[in-house]
């Protein structure tokens, strides 16, 4: 039960993201990611993690529930790696189509069940010892701020993937074609002579060929107008609309493109290298060949940013928890009574237990009055009833225990934020995006 409830919250963690991305376009016009989204959903979610974790496995529930997750974040790692490394190398979406830098597609599912396996196996074997969990979660910490300080160097001298093409010195501007006629199926597949030439800076020429039987345009361009052919079959892969282009240019990567943009933030680019006439198609045609001219997106490296902070800030829970762990002095160990009194552990003092306490039958903690007003305080003088936040049900085994299983806890969900963080990170190295 634990290990599907687990892996189910992480379902619907990053299904509800999802499903709120699709419904509008600030997703897509940032390329902020999905995965990135549903890790703060997680991470913020940890009050009620922890409570049903403690509910199916008791007081180490927490630890064990954070560890599962942290499997979790080296899936999406790898799951990442996998999303980058298909849109780099798609010819069809050369700078135009961006889906799998913030979109979650169905092969994301693998992380949902990857933490439900792992959560199994983890409730078979022991928790590991705190030591390791606080070496761990610094470790996973400075990981993720390496890779942190590396992708901000590298956008301070590339763009982001989405913003590479806008960033390109433009050329100049086509217009639209005027007349392109209509579809004609009978002459749909004959040739034309039809086209208008574009000349721009650099000798450039851009050749617009209208095919009026088909109511579409194909592009061709040149350094040298002799290198235009004068008729043109028409081809699937040429035919586009016949709107304005802007021309934009890379001279380190001797790469043109002409660009038109769309609806949702969408983007035509129909590219071209000097040395060939026609628009770039198959391996020419990738994001991949030209990724050392651009880097990660910038909403990538701040929501990165802010789950370290997340990272950190679980860290510095754990050392203030683990520091009260010395600081057990201030409770008294009592038994309460059917009859609703407290009695002392220590010298059998009765103390009333406040109204509205929720406490059943049996031992509970009563915290000590501080030392400068110890005489006056309610358990010594007899008959004065402390305030309700004074008490807790249990043992001083118990209190210790718990807090102890909430140290371990803020360390386990230290390291799952840090590794979260650092996943997009990771995957964008892999494929040359960071240094």
């Amino acid at each position: 039960m634990f290990a599907f409830a687990a892996g189910l919250w992480c379902l619907v963690a990053g299904g509800a993201v999802q499903i709120f991305a699709w419904e509008g376009h600030v997703f897509r016009g940032a390329l902020l990611h999905v995965g990135i989204v549903a890790s703060f959903a997680l991470l913020t979610s940890r009050p009620l993690v922890d409570r049903a974790a403690l509910r199916l496995l008791g007081v180490r529930g927490p630890v064990v529930a954070w560890r599962a997750y942290m499997v979790g974040a080296l899936a999406l790692t790898v799951y990442d790696a996998y999303a980058i490394n298909y849109a780099l190398h798609a010819s069809w979406s050369f700078f135009a189509w961006f889906g799998r830098f913030w979109e979650l597609e169905p092969e994301v599912f693998v992380v949902p069940v990857v933490v439900s396996l792992a959560a199994f196996g983890l409730t078979k074997l022991p928790v590991v010892a705190r030591r390791r969990l606080r070496a761990e979660a610094w470790l996973a910490l400075l990981v993720a701020l390496a890779l942190l300080g590396a992708g901000f160097a590298r956008a301070r001298r590339s763009p982001a993937i989405n913003e590479y093409v806008p960033s390109l010195p433009s050329l100049g501007e086509i217009p639209a074609a005027p007349d392109v006629g209509r579809w004609n199926p009978p002459r749909a597949d004959e040739p034309t002579r039809a086209f208008t030439d574009y000349a721009f800076a650099g000798g450039v020429v851009v050749r617009r060929y209208v095919f009026t039987d088909r109511a579409q345009c194909a592009l061709r361009l040149a350094t040298r107008v002799a290198q235009l052919p004068v008729v043109l079959s028409p081809r699937s892969e040429d035919f586009d609309d016949c709107g304005s282009r802007e021309l934009r240019h890379d001279p380190r990567a001797g790469l043109y493109v002409l660009t038109r943009e769309g609806r949702w933030g969408g983007r035509t680019v129909t590219a071209f290298r000097a040395d060939s006439a026609s628009p770039l198609s198959e391996g020419r045609a990738q994001m991949a060949a030209y990724h050392e001219a651009f880097t990660l997106p910038g909403s990538w490296l701040w929501g990165s940013a802010a789950l370290s902070v997340f990272a950190l800030a679980a860290i510095v829970r754990a050392t203030r928890a683990r520091r009260s762990l010395t600081d057990l002095t201030g409770w008294r160990q009592a038994t309460l009574r059917d009859d609703g009194m407290l009695s002392l552990d220590d010298d059998g003092a009765l103390v009333p237990c406040p109204y509205g306490a929720q406490l059943t039958a049996g031992p509970v903690l009563l915290r000590a009055a501080p030392a400068s007003t110890s005489g006056a305080a309610p358990f010594r003088g007899g008959g004065a009833t402390p305030e309700r936040d004074d008490l807790l049900q249990g043992t001083l085994a118990d209190l210790v225990a718990a807090r102890e299983a909430d140290v371990d806890a803020s360390h386990a969900h230290a390291i799952t934020a840090a590794l979260l963080a650092a996943a997009p990170l990771a995957a964008g190295a892999l494929e040359g995006l960071l240094f």
